[in-house]
């Protein structure tokens, strides 16, 4: 039970992560908080024994780290970060729902390949779905909750880039 509890703070310095990462305008910044978030979550996972979610959010910390040094990522770094990915989370692979954190990394790994705020923060809103799937079965509640929130926030985010968007191509 102390582990839960445990667990449920690091978490919640996660979500305080994943929420302000959702509101960035910059890649690296994007980047940058999410990696933050994910190595936060990926304690929490370890505690939970959640080892798919651990070792995906630690995978996707050093996925941000090497897409932040790199302005225009090639395919084939794309192509070998899903290698490793997969290759990574087979020893913990636990059924079906082991595969929803691997399946978030990688949608979201070819978000952030694509150089686009905009579908970034799309697939954001579809990580955030599938992660609260994964954060309840795991009694992951503080996560869950981050999601919930980064899901809200990418909604946000994503309805402020079109009307920022829409603004600049207004010629008065």
């Amino acid at each position: 039970m102390e582990l839960i509890v445990i667990a449920q703070f690091f978490a919640l310095f996660g979500l305080i992560l994943n929420v302000m990462s959702t509101q960035q305008e910059e890649k690296k910044k994007i980047l940058l908080f999410n990696g933050l978030s994910n190595f936060a979550s990926s304690i929490q996972y370890v505690l939970l024994q959640a080892y798919t979610g651990a070792v995906s959010c630690i995978v996707a910390t050093l996925r941000n780290v090497v897409f932040g040094k790199i302005k225009k990522v090639p395919l084939y770094v794309l192509i070998i970060y899903y290698i490793i990915a997969i290759g990574l989370n087979i020893p913990a692979y636990n059924g079906l729902m082991s595969l929803i954190p691997v399946f978030n990394i990688m949608i979201y790994g070819y978000g952030i390949w694509q150089n686009n705020v905009k579908v970034t923060k799309l697939i954001i809103i579809i990580v955030s779905i599938t992660g609260i799937i994964y954060d309840a079965y795991n009694l992951a509640i503080v996560n869950c909750l981050s999601s919930i929130l980064s899901g809200t926030g990418a909604i946000v985010g994503y309805i402020r880039y079109i009307k920022q968007t829409e603004e600049d191509k207004i010629i008065v």
